[in-house]
């Protein structure tokens, strides 16, 4: 087999799980499957699709090289646990929106991730293509990804864009995205990872009143509980109570009894700050939090300018009317419209990923995200240890630091 048919066979079989993405769900939201983390290529780069976890603080965080975060629940392996390591899960997925008005007319909204199935392909379900792969670097000087350019203990740097139109497209804004992502081990910053999104218009027209937003599907619950994951049994879907800040631009989400103490602790995602364009804050711009049932958009499918709509209408929906039992929300928190984009301009925002182990801990981690974005991520920390070299001696050993 030679390598274009490979390559064309990987295209294949990524079209393919996009039409079972299309079909499986119901009851119970879908079984299919599980396939473990997918690393392809397209045919039109040689940059694999990735995906990586982060695992340097107590959050453990999926993210990608193509706008989606969370692992769509294909394994067991976290996709927002928090606290790492306890098995309670929070996230399926997520994904970056970005919808303008393109220089041809068209009201086009690229998406990292939507409304889909649990246990299906990631890389299926974007809108947007690799441009490098996931590049970690770290300030701690006793880490292999050391490096002076780094913000965090663990970053994670990525590029990807939304053209060549792939498949799933109608049409493109030409636009590319630069992902940094940064989280600490400190203990008031060890419940956060903070992601940057740089968006530049690469065409050559003007994008109007361009609008960033995050789509996620946040749904708590202990991995425990499920002798196997295939992944949970439908009512794990049906569980879910959102509460929004608006103090604090964050959607918040809990199990609903908490899972009779299974599962004590909330996932959130929370817009920290936006600039470009003339925008020198996001108190310049309108926040909006929409959600909507999973049932009613399967029911319902959305095209680009029913989403463009959600993302730019000022709007924030009451939440008091979610039944658990009978409502599958999914939820979207957007800043826009932003001022036009000629070509070569960008647009910066700025969202965290949360834990919290109760309201009240949610609530202060997501101040300490707010603290670190205001102060460009510098945070209080201790002195890191200095370099060490040891030379054994007759009868003794001396142990040298630097200075």
């Amino acid at each position: 087999m030679n390598r274009l048919t490979i390559v064309v066979c990987a295209v294949l079989l990524i079209q393919l799980a996009d039409m079972h993405h299309l079909q499986a769900h119901d009851a119970p939201r879908g079984i299919v499957p599980p396939r473990d983390m997918l690393s392809v290529a397209m045919a039109d780069t040689t940059i694999p699709f990735q995906l990586r976890q982060t695992d340097g603080s107590a959050i453990g965080l999926v993210l990608s090289n193509y706008g989606f975060f969370g692992n769509n629940f294909v394994s067991r392996k976290p996709s927002m646990e928090y606290p790492l390591g306890s098995g309670q899960e929070h996230m399926i997925r997520a994904g970056l929106w970005v919808g303008a008005v393109n220089a041809e007319g068209d009201t086009v909204v690229s998406t990292g991730a939507k409304s889909g199935y649990w246990g299906t392909s990631t890389a299926g379900a974007t809108e947007f293509n690799p441009e490098t792969k996931i590049k970690e670097r770290s300030i701690l000087i006793t880490s292999r990804a050391y490096s002076k350019d780094a913000i965090s203990e663990q970053d994670f740097i990525t590029e990807y864009k939304d053209y060549p139109r792939r498949p799933s497209n109608d049409a493109v804004l030409r636009v590319s995205v630069k992902q940094e992502a940064y989280l600490w081990s400190y203990q008031f910053a060890e419940a956060f990872v903070i992601v940057s999104f740089t968006i530049k218009n690469d065409g050559e027209g003007f994008l109007t009143a361009p609008c960033l937003g995050i789509f996620g599907e946040l749904s708590s619950g202990w991995k425990g509980s499920y002798e196997q994951w295939r992944p949970p049994s439908s009512s794990w879907f049906y569980n879910k109570m959102l509460e929004y800040f608006p103090e604090h631009r964050m959607c918040g989400e809990h199990h609903y009894t908490y899972q009779n103490g299974l599962c004590p602790s909330w996932g959130a995602i929370a817009i920290l700050g936006a600039e470009g364009t003339s925008v020198d804050s996001i108190g310049q711009v309108n926040v909006n939090f929409n959600w909507w049932d999973w049932h009613w958009e399967r029911d319902n499918p959305m095209d680009d300018p029913v989403r463009y709509e959600f993302l730019a209408t000022p709007h924030i929906d009451r939440t008091d009317d979610i039944v658990p039992g009978d409502s599958d929300p999914v939820e979207l928190i957007s800043a826009g419209p932003f001022p036009t984009m000629a070509s070569g301009d960008s647009i910066v925002v700025v969202c965290a990923f949360l834990g919290g182990m109760d309201r009240e801990d949610l609530i202060k981690n997501v101040e300490w995200a707010q603290r670190a974005y205001d102060n460009d991520y510098v945070l209080p920390y201790p002195p890191q240890p200095s370099p060490l070299t040891v030379h054994p001696c007759h009868g003794n050993i001396n142990l040298l630091r630097d200075n």
